[in-house]
């Protein structure tokens, strides 16, 4: 992942590669001030990384908030936070937390989901969210039976949809590019609050990404930079 720092903001963006946890120590050794995490866009990635990164928000106390498309990885260590924010957004379409259970990695088992990460991932999940979420749907998102079978948990008062619903359960069949608050089933009577997702009804303003410094490399590094552009 990327890491910018303004301020008091930790922003982060891109894949979880495996690097962040030890890269997150180091940023916040070298900038003590920080004291939010805004997840800017991720389409998941490395678990155990996200899981130490989660952690370690947890431990020091930090505010997280989604402000871009979170997925899978991005959001165990969005569940980390303290108090949990959405962004005040220009586009609520594109702010989101998506839920999915684990898969193996291996390239032969790329299908398969991965067992005892799915415990984890439960157990992190209920204890993130002070036992709130609907066990049914826990147990729904963590059982899918595809990779893109997700959880869509969207802003209920940003995305005000005539309906009221603002979570989604896609199946991972839906076309490329729809939107799962068109496309997909629709889960009414929970939203992000009532789950234990998102802690905070403040939306918060936080640094344009138009006006955040370079990404930052410790004074020390020995860390795989990834290639890829976000």
């Amino acid at each position: 992942m990327e890491f910018r720092v303004a301020g008091s903001e930790l922003h982060l963006r891109g894949k979880v590669e495996g690097y962040e946890f030890a890269l997150l120590k180091d940023t916040l050794a070298e900038h003590a001030g920080i004291d939010t995490v805004v997840f800017r866009g991720s389409p998941g990635g490395d678990a155990w990384t996200a899981y130490r990164v989660g952690e370690r928000i947890r431990d020091s106390g930090l505010r997280t908030v989604v402000a871009g498309p979170c997925h899978s990885a991005c959001t165990i260590m969005f569940l980390g936070g303290k108090q949990r924010h959405f962004v005040r957004a220009e586009r609520p379409e594109f702010l989101y937390l998506a839920f999915h259970g684990t898969w193996n990695t291996s390239l032969h088992e790329l299908n398969n989901p991965a067992i005892r990460g799915r415990v984890e991932l439960r157990d992190w999940v209920l204890q993130r969210t002070g036992g709130k979420i609907e066990p049914a749907l826990l147990e729904r998102f963590l059982g899918g039976e595809r990779r893109a079978a997700m959880l869509y948990v969207y802003d209920p008062e940003q995305l005000k949809r005539e309906d009221g619903v603002s979570m989604h359960f896609c199946e991972g069949v839906e076309a490329k590019g729809a939107k799962p608050f068109e496309a997909c089933e629709k889960i009414s009577g929970y939203d992000a609050f009532s789950m234990g997702s998102v802690t905070s009804s403040e939306r918060m303003r936080v640094t344009p990404f138009q006006q955040l410094p370079a990404p930052f490399k410790p004074k020390s590094t020995g860390y795989r930079w990834p290639e890829e552009k976000y």
